[in-house]
């Protein structure tokens, strides 16, 4: 095979090359299609530790750069501003339009979900895991 050529196979074709640049077309198509389909935050509905409700509007939602998402008396109580699931930082959620006021960017398209994740944290295991990363600003971790 020549360098910069890349050949699989598969059931519908018994053979198919691409060039280096199509490939990486390809790739990167796929990519965005996987990031593209959901693109707003999910709006979790509850606390993932004391499953306390955090409507869509709530002003005492916070969510991590995954979007795990916690009440604030969690984050500030039981877990220092330590996600239990990343170690990064909490940031209030954002609060999505519930009036269509531009181009149907609000929340009757594109509504909050219902799912639930209750995943309740070990303080204890927390204190241990949250040691090393409290001191470091969450910025920086």
């Amino acid at each position: 095979m020549l360098p910069g050529i890349r050949a699989t196979r598969c059931s519908a074709f018994p053979l198919m090359v691409w060039s280096r640049k199509r490939f990486q077309e390809l790739l990167i198509a796929y990519y965005w299609q996987l990031h593209i389909e959901d693109p707003m935050l999910e709006l979790r509905p509850t606390c993932e530790h004391c499953n306390k409700a955090l409507p869509p509007d709530s002003l005492e939602a916070r969510i991590c750069s995954y979007e795990c998402t916690f009440c604030n008396s969690c984050v500030e109580s039981v877990l220092g501003n330590v996600c239990p699931n990343c170690g990064g930082g909490f940031v209030p959620r954002p609060i999505r339009p519930s009036r269509n006021w531009n181009g149907d960017n609000f929340l009757g398209k594109d509504p909050a979900s219902t799912k639930v994740k209750h995943r309740p944290v070990d303080p204890v295991a927390h204190a241990r895991f949250s040691a090393k990363i409290k001191p470091i600003p969450s910025e920086k971790r």
